[in-house]
């Protein structure tokens, strides 16, 4: 809660006014995903000081135990800056996937995919992207609609009506997985 994030950044407030970066290591290390300000409060240290051979390093180890959600993002985030500064487009991949991963979204997705694109991996981008949302089937709303927007990008029209076959007729709300599809078939 608010208390405990509250706690925790003076905690680490008070180790980076003694000059103490192995001490927030420590926290980070220590709090994990229970606290994941820990590892954000290191990271945007990292970053300042433009450290970013060891900002890829601390980001990857955060990815690796931190769930999806807010703060696995902003982490991805930080890898993705890593990588822009270090010139190595496979750590801007690689962050871009873990941020879609963190938090599944449309300006997430449309965001690897271009990325993915720019370096030529955009089919096999898609293909991770599809087998990561294949069980949307039992979902309903975002989730559906967008596993539906990557199994038509994807050319994997039968996938996109498994989604569709179960909603009620066609309806133009955003939202809808089956006038996705229908407006998709018509277009094409």
């Amino acid at each position: 809660g608010f208390i405990y994030d509250r706690l925790a950044k003076l905690r680490l407030e008070a180790a980076s006014f003694h000059g103490d970066p192995g001490r927030i290591d420590q926290l980070a290390r220590s709090w994990q995903a229970k606290q994941p300000l820990g590892y954000l409060f290191r990271l945007k240290q990292l970053e300042s000081a433009a450290d970013w051979h060891n900002l890829k390093e601390m980001a990857r180890e955060a990815l690796a135990i931190l769930k999806p959600g807010e703060a696995k993002e902003q982490v991805a985030t930080y890898l993705i800056t890593a990588g822009r500064n270090l010139s190595d487009d496979s750590i801007v991949l690689d962050g871009k996937k873990e941020r879609f991963k963190a938090n599944i979204c449309d300006d997430n997705m449309v965001d690897l995919l271009d990325e993915a694109g720019n370096q030529g991996k955009r089919g096999a981008a898609l293909a991770e992207i599809c087998a990561l949302l294949t069980d949307a089937t039992k979902d309903t709303g975002e989730k559906k609609l967008l596993a539906a927007k990557a199994f038509i990008m994807a050319g994997n029209i039968e996938q996109a009506m498994l989604l569709a076959k179960e909603e009620k007729a066609v309806g133009w709300s955003y939202g809808s997985a089956t006038g996705l599809l229908f407006g998709s078939i018509l277009f094409l």
